[in-house]
C-alpha cells in the first residue's frame, strides 16, 4: 500500500474473510474497465469459504474475472503443499499443537478443500505465487506494482550461449523499430546484461496491453514474410496504414534484407552447433565407439534429429526444445546403446540452452519445464537462469524463485515426489529473505 500511495495509484482494499455480498462487490471491482491490476491473498479460511454452497458460484465468477486481468494471487506454501511448517518449536512446546496456533487461520486447509480449490485455480489459469514470509510477499507485490505502473509489456531472460540468442537480439530490435516507426506506438526497450545472460524488457504507454503486444508481434511476423516473398504486398499493406511511400520503400527493402540475413544466420548457427556437438561427442566417446564402424554416422543422425530446425526468424525467441521433447515419433535407428543416446540427449540440451554452467538440479528442472511447462515454458526457463545468475536484480531472482516453486507444487502427482522434494530444496537454497 505504501508503494501504491507513493505512485499516486488509487486502490481499493477488500477483505475475503467476509460475506458473499462483499465477494460480489470484489468481483465488480475486478471487472471494472479502469482496473490496472489485482494483488490478492488466499488464506486457509478463504479456501474453506470457496467450497461452501453459498460462496461457490460467486467464487468461480471471481476467479474467472481475476484470470482475465493483470494479477498476483499469493498463497502460503502450506496451502499449496498441505503441510504446515511450524519452524523450530519453542522449548515449552511438548504437544501436537504449538502455542497460539489457530489451524483454521494459519494451517493448511483440509486436503479435499485444498485439492478442489487448487484445481479450480489451475483450470482458470490464475497466476498463483507461493510465499513463505511476509517479506517475500511485500517485495513481490511492490515489484508487481512498479511493473504495472511502468506498463511492462514483455520480459525475457536469454542466457549467454543459448542457440539463436544473437538472432533473437536482432529480431527484438526489428520488432521495436516496427512498433515505433510503423505502428506509431510509444514503446521503450530496456533491460540489462550480466556475465550469464541478457534481460529484454518492453514498456509501453497506458493504451497498450500485453495481449495487444502479442497481436502486434503476429502482424510483424506476417509483414516480415511479405517483405521476403511478395514485397509488393508489403508495400500495399504499409500504404493502407498511411505510411509514406519513401518510408515504405525503405522499410520493405531493409526488413526484407534483414529477414533473409536472419534466415541465413539461423541456418549457420544450427550447422555450427551440429558440428560442435559432433566433434565433442567423438572426443568423449572415442573409447566407446569403433571409429571404423557405423557408430559415428549414427550419432550424427541422432544429433541432427535432436537439434531443432527453426523454420522462421520469429521462432528464435521460442525456448529451444529438442525433437526428443516435442516429437511423438521414434528415435532414429542407431546402433549405439541406449546409455549413449541418453548422454547425447543431455549434452544436446545443455548446448541448446547454454546451460554448461548449470548444476544437476537446474538441468533437471529445465527438463521438467520442457516436459510439463506448456504455455509457460519460456518464462519458467528464464526463471531458472535468473535464479542461477547472482548478478541479476534481487527482486527478479526472488520472483523467479517463487514462480519455480509454484511450478513444482503443480507437478505433485506428475513427477517423482522424491525428485520434486530435492528440487524444492534446491530452489529454496538459491535465494532467501
Amino acid at each position: 500500500m505504501s508503494k501504491l500511495k507513493t505512485a499516486g495509484i488509487y486502490y481499493q482494499h477488500k477483505m475475503l474473510e467476509s460475506g458473499v455480498e462483499n465477494w460480489r462487490t470484489i468481483t465488480g471491482f475486478i471487472t471494472s474497465p479502469n482496473l490496472i491490476g489485482v494483488i490478492a491473498k488466499l488464506t486457509s479460511r478463504n479456501f474453506e469459504l470457496m467450497v461452501q454452497p453459498d460462496y461457490e458460484s460467486t467464487a468461480k465468477q471471481m476467479l474467472e474475472s481475476l484470470a482475465a486481468t493483470e494479477h498476483l494471487l499469493f498463497i502460503h506454501e502450506s496451502g499449496l503443499s498441505g503441510e504446515y511448517d511450524y519452524g523450530s518449536p519453542p522449548p515449552e512446546w511438548d504437544g501436537d499443537t504449538p502455542p497460539q496456533y489457530n489451524p483454521r487461520r494459519f494451517g493448511p486447509p483440509s486436503e479435499k478443500t485444498r485439492r478442489k480449490v487448487l484445481t479450480q485455480l489451475e483450470d482458470y489459469g490464475v497466476n498463483v505465487v507461493p510465499y513463505r514470509t511476509n517479506a517475500e510477499l511485500a517485495v513481490l507485490a511492490a515489484a508487481f506494482v512498479e511493473d504495472n505502473e511502468n506498463n511492462l509489456l514483455f520480459r525475457i531472460y536469454v542466457p549467454t550461449g543459448r542457440i539463436y540468442a544473437a538472432e533473437a537480439d536482432k529480431l527484438l530490435s526489428m520488432f521495436r523499430d516496427w512498433l515505433t516507426k510503423v505502428k506509431k506506438l510509444h514503446i521503450r526497450e530496456d533491460g540489462y546484461s550480466t556475465g550469464r545472460g541478457q534481460v529484454y524488457e518492453f514498456f509501453g504507454d497506458d493504451d497498450i496491453s500485453t495481449a495487444a503486444l502479442a497481436d502486434q508481434f503476429d502482424d510483424f511476423s506476417q509483414f516480415l514474410d511479405l517483405c521476403v516473398s511478395t514485397p509488393d504486398k508489403a508495400l500495399d499493406l504499409l500504404a493502407r496504414m498511411g505510411v509514406a511511400k519513401e518510408t515504405a520503400d525503405d522499410l520493405v527493402r531493409r526488413y526484407g534484407k534483414e529477414t533473409k540475413r536472419l534466415h541465413l544466420d539461423i541456418r549457420h548457427a544450427r550447422e555450427a552447433k551440429l558440428l560442435s556437438l559432433q566433434h565433442r561427442l567423438e572426443s568423449e566417446l572415442v573409447d566407446v565407439i569403433d571409429g571404423d564402424g557405423p557408430g559415428y554416422g549414427d550419432l550424427a543422425t541422432l544429433i541432427d534429429w535432436l537439434v531443432p530446425n527453426v523454420s522462421s526468424p520469429q521462432a528464435a525467441l521460442d525456448p529451444p526444445l529438442t525433437a526428443a521433447t516435442t516429437s511423438k515419433g521414434e528415435t532414429p535407428l542407431v546402433v549405439v546403446n541406449q546409455q549413449i543416446i541418453g548422454s547425447v540427449e543431455g549434452m544436446v540440451l545443455q548446448e541448446l540452452h547454454g546451460s554448461a554452467e548449470l548444476g544437476v538440479e537446474a538441468k533437471e528442472l529445465i527438463r521438467l519445464i520442457d516436459q510439463f511447462g506448456d504455455k509457460d515454458v519460456s518464462s519458467l526457463q528464464s526463471a531458472v537462469y535468473e535464479l542461477e545468475d547472482v548478478d541479476a536484480r534481487p527482486a527478479d531472482r526472488l520472483s523467479a524463485k517463487q514462480r519455480l516453486k509454484g511450478f513444482l507444487y503443480k507437478l505433485s502427482g506428475k513427477a517423482e515426489e522424491t525428485a520434486l522434494s530435492v528440487l524444492q530444496r534446491y530452489v529454496e537454497s538459491k535465494v532467501g529473505l
